[in-house]
This record gives C-alpha cells, sequence and structure tokens, in this order.
C-alpha cells in the first residue's frame, strides 16, 4: 500500500482495514528490497570479475607483442646466418613457425580482449545500471510502505481521539497539516529526491551507455567476427 491511497474513500472508510493491509506489506516490500539488493551485487561482482579479466588479457597481449619482436628478430636471424644456397636452414624453420604460432595467439588474445571488452564488459556495465535502477525503484517501494503504515497508524490514533473528544480534527493530507515536517515527510522528501533526481540520473546513464555500445561494436563487429 502507497501513500497516495491514504486519501482514497475506501481507506477513509474502513481505516483499521487500511492499517492491518499496509503493515501486512511491509514484509513484501522488504524482501522485495533485499532481493534487489542482492542481485545488484552479483552483477556487481560479474561486472569486477570481467574487468580482471580483461586487465589479465590487456596484460598477456601487450607481453606477446613485445615476444613477437624478438621472436621475428631470431626467426630472419637464423635464416640469414645459417641458410644454405638454396634450402631452408631447420633453425630458421623452427623459428618461423614459432613465430607464426605466436602472431597467431597474440591475435586469439586481442580479439578475446575486444569481445571481452566490448561484450562481456559493456553488458555487465548495462546490467549494473538496470539493476541499481530495481535496486533504487524498490527501495523507495520500501521506505513508502512503511511511511504509508505509519501514517495510516497515526490517523487511526487520531480517529480514536476525535471519538473520545469530540470536535477535535485532523488532517487527512498526505503532506502538509499535522504531518508536515514529521518523519514520514522526511523520509517521502527523500524519496522524492531519489526517483526524481538519482534514479533518472541512472536511467540517463543507461540511455548513454546503449547509444555508445551499438556505435562501439558497429565499429568492431567486422573485424572481430570475420
Amino acid at each position: 500500500m502507497l501513500l497516495f491511497e491514504v486519501d482514497h474513500l475506501q481507506t477513509r472508510q474502513d481505516l483499521p482495514g487500511a492499517v492491518a493491509k499496509a503493515q501486512a506489506d511491509i514484509p513484501a516490500a522488504e524482501q522485495a528490497s533485499k532481493d534487489a539488493v542482492a542481485t545488484m551485487a552479483n552483477a556487481e561482482v560479474r561486472r569486477n570479475l570481467l574487468s580482471e579479466v580483461r586487465s589479465a588479457l590487456s596484460r598477456k597481449a601487450n607481453a606477446l607483442a613485445a615476444q613477437i619482436v624478438d621472436a621475428k628478430k631470431a626467426a630472419m636471424l637464423a635464416e640469414v646466418n645459417g641458410r644454405a644456397a638454396e634450402k631452408q636452414p631447420p633453425e630458421a624453420t623452427r623459428a618461423w613457425r614459432e613465430y607464426h604460432r605466436m602472431r597467431d595467439e597474440l591475435q586469439q588474445v586481442r580479439d578475446t580482449l575486444v569481445f571481452t571488452s566490448s561484450w562481456l564488459f559493456t553488458d555487465a556495465v548495462r546490467d549494473c545500471l538496470v539493476k541499481s535502477i530495481a535496486e533504487r525503484h524498490a527501495y523507495c517501494d520500501l521506505v513508502e510502505t512503511r511511511a504509508t503504515a505509519v501514517r495510516l497508524d497515526s490517523l487511526l490514533a487520531a480517529r480514536a481521539v476525535s471519538e473520545k473528544d469530540p470536535g477535535v480534527k485532523f488532517d487527512w493530507g498526505t503532506g502538509t497539516g499535522p504531518h508536515k515536517g514529521s518523519n514520514t515527510s522526511t523520509a517521502m522528501a527523500a524519496v522524492d529526491r531519489i526517483r526524481s533526481v538519482d534514479i533518472k540520473k541512472l536511467e540517463s546513464d543507461l540511455a548513454t551507455h546503449d547509444e555508445r555500445t551499438e556505435k562501439e561494436r558497429d565499429g568492431l563487429a567486422v573485424a572481430l567476427w570475420k
């Protein structure tokens, strides 16, 4: 049950039932928020793991690139120094074979690095953004559900006072009157900021990420999948 429902006629007509429903909704909201946090954490673990894999592949590619220079020099020297009149010496043949093996390995590592960086890792980053948005929504729903239960409970208490002391009035408003400046109003102000600022920023980041990823993949796909 959410805060805007406090003003519904049905709520006013059955305030005890509304209080019971609001309190019964809290455990589900708590579980949803907990699940969202866990899901977001799992997404972050995968993103961090792929970041480590990407770094390891980059280091391996750099090391192989340096080794290939030496391997090619060794192959050319072996051919020059030991070449017979019309026959390539065995040492040169082995050296060239090793050079070609290392060159193929470097290409494999570089392709894997591109795939990891521009596909797997970027997908993991996107998943983190999606899960972060879901976690923020779940958190806001939880805070609002709790605030609604407290607000309804206070209204039920106020009704009891008015019944005992006729003439006492209380405000059904959700942000003014006796609730202005209350804990529930303060909590909802924080929720409104999360929804209007934080979540909007995450959604903007997601849109930017998708646009950038599409352009990047378009430029890499032909060479990678050939």
